[in-house]
């Protein structure tokens, strides 16, 4: 695996592992979430791993915008 795919991983990991947190702060989760989305959107948009990073995203999005939590359950 080539040293830009394994950082691109650790990343998309990373960003993964974050979402799993019990965090006091959902909104900047989800800030810095989007950050994160925009560059592999930007970068690697065919990838899975992207689009799935995406959805799980997405999904944090909604849950701060609509207040339900639950969603990220």
């Amino acid at each position: 695996m080539s040293t830009a795919r394994s950082s691109r991983y650790a990343a998309v990991e990373q960003g993964h592992r974050a979402f799993d947190i019990d965090r006091k702060s959902l909104a900047d989760l989800v800030n810095r979430a989007g950050d994160l989305d925009r560059v592999l959107r930007q970068r690697y948009r065919r990838e899975a791993l992207a689009n799935e990073f995406h959805e799980r995203f997405d999904t944090a999005r909604r849950a701060l915008n609509t207040r339900r939590h639950e969603l990220l359950d």
